[in-house]
């Protein structure tokens, strides 16, 4: 899977952006804020329907103008298709897929796969469970139509049922028949999910201590452990049971949104101890785990984002990083254009404006 063109108009600070990404590796250059990572936003957003920077889309839209156009043409399997993607400033969002208008966020998911790591992706280390859990919902939404749905409905239920502790807490009011509608729906899809990320980890984490130790040349061992929480019928049993202590806490204490998994390196928490330089390796081995794991879901390579993350590593995780990746089709931004690093296509990205160089 590749992106063979990225249009841009109105999109960030780009006026117009027509680019042809090469089959391996492009490399966008430049200062900071010049427009070298809005790019790998906008192929992001392709892929997810979201940014990664903001929730607010009519952030993405230039000053001054009405509406932002972006258009990512994929090739997939010998299969050409278009993604196109209007935002209004007025928060609007209209997606077409070749050509025809989406109705269901679902129907983008799958169209184009990508995994990006940009140093916001430091938070899958150094933050808490949400981090974590919107890792593995990407990776799973991208390659699982039928695990986006479970966790769109699986989110409905638990704000309706949020909603209600509120609403019960405030007035003392009697909501059983309620809670226990909302309350099946949560085990209901609390499985899917479960069973899905269950699965997921299971291939993630040995592919990530293996990647974990290429980068970082065999010098500490990686492991990521799993902590799913309730689901199913335990869960069902544990949302009656805690009621009065939910609504107390004006929120549902138990069910899959409360997953997480620890990174351990060499038995260390990270997210307690470890240095920089530990946590961006760690961070990075586990998304390049994550593009493993989608291609075998797929059977897709996904196109790999990487934004500034050569920056904090040493010259040799820099080399065996980028060995790494070969065979993917990689979008680089770099401050500078390194010395020794081979780039099948090379821009300098200078307000808003591509030059190749």
């Amino acid at each position: 899977m590749r992106v063979t063109r990225l249009k841009l108009a109105n999109y960030r600070n780009y006026q117009g952006l027509d680019l042809s990404p090469h089959p391996g590796l492009t490399l966008l250059f430049g200062d900071n804020a010049q427009g070298k990572t809005n790019a790998l936003e906008a192929v992001y957003l392709c892929a997810t329907g979201k940014s990664h920077r903001t929730s607010h889309d009519a952030e993405l839209v230039l000053r001054g103008a009405e509406a932002a156009y972006i258009r990512a043409d994929v090739l997939r399997g010998g299969i050409e298709r278009r993604i196109e993607v209007r935002l209004m400033k007025t928060g609007k969002k209209q997606i077409r897929v070749d050509g025809a208008a989406i109705s269901r966020m679902g129907d983008l998911m799958g169209c184009l796969n990508a995994v990006l790591f940009s140093p916001e992706e430091l938070s899958l280390v150094k933050d808490g469970p949400n981090a974590r859990r919107r890792f593995l919902d990407v990776l799973l939404c991208q390659t699982s139509r039928a695990y986006f749905y479970s966790l769109v409905s699986y989110q409905r239920a638990l704000a309706q049922r949020n909603a209600l502790l509120k609403e019960g807490a405030a007035e003392g009011k009697s909501l059983s028949c309620q809670f226990e509608v909302w309350e099946e729906q949560l085990a209901l899809h609390s499985t899917a999910l479960h069973n899905a990320r269950k699965a997921a980890m299971e291939q993630i984490a040995p592919a990530a201590a293996k990647m974990h130790t290429r980068v970082a040349g065999g010098a500490e061992s990686l492991l990521l452990r799993y902590k799913g929480d309730l689901y199913g019928r335990e869960l069902k049993e544990a949302l009656e049971a805690l009621r009065e202590d939910d609504m107390r806490r004006k929120l549902t204490a138990r069910g899959p949104h409360r997953d997480d998994f620890a990174v351990l390196v060499d038995g260390v928490d990270l997210r307690a101890f470890g240095s920089q330089g530990q946590q961006r390796t760690a961070a990075l081995s586990i998304k390049l785990a994550e593009a493993a794991c989608m291609e075998r879901m797929s059977g897709e390579k996904p196109v790999l984002l990487l934004d500034d993350v050569l920056s904090e590593l040493d010259a040799g995780r820099q080399k065996r990083l980028m060995e790494a990746v070969l065979g993917y089709q990689v979008i680089l931004t770099s401050a500078t254009a390194p010395k020794g690093l081979f780039a099948d296509a090379r821009f300098r990205v200078e307000r808003g404006r591509v030059f190749p160089a």
